[in-house]
């Protein structure tokens, strides 16, 4: 790799843990103290999101001590919708009247071994309030994040 492909992976790193810094949610939702620490950044350029509009979206993942291996996430709804990971849908898995979908494959970026970047696309088919978690785990730490988005009719 040349000089100026490492100084641009570092620049564009460094935006990435800016933005993850930025947009930082801590509502763990087991009121437990974790070492890894999420959020959910959906690219709507702060607009709605409309439904049947795929939405890229990417989770920030940081951690307080370096990882041995990458966090693993699920993202869980209260609505199906669909998810794609590199273009290709991802199945989701019903269980106990909610939506989980284990975003394999989703890992974009890592630094450090503590800040990882996830990216995916959602599509909402249903408007109105969207309740999901947003569970990271690598076997040692887990942490749960919780929130809601609103869809509406385009």
């Amino acid at each position: 790799m040349s000089i100026n492909k490492i100084q641009d992976k570092d620049s564009e790193l460094n935006i990435e843990r800016a933005k993850m810094s930025a947009f930082l949610i801590r509502k763990d939702t087991n009121n437990q103290h974790s070492a890894i620490q999420c959020s959910f950044y959906p690219k709507n350029n702060g607009g709605k999101i409309l439904k049947n509009r795929r939405v890229s979206v990417d989770i920030y993942t940081n951690s307080t001590v370096n990882l041995a291996s990458h966090p693993e996430v699920k993202l869980t709804l209260d609505k199906e919708c669909s998810i794609y990971i590199n273009n290709q849908p991802l199945n989701s898995v019903l269980y106990a009247g909610r939506y989980d979908y284990y975003l394999r494959n989703s890992l974009l970026n890592s630094l450090e071994d503590r800040y990882f970047k996830y990216s995916f696309e959602i599509e909402f088919h249903n408007i109105g309030e969207h309740i999901f978690k947003i569970e990271t785990s690598n076997g040692e730490y887990i942490n749960e994040v919780s929130n809601s988005i609103n869809v509406v009719s385009g």
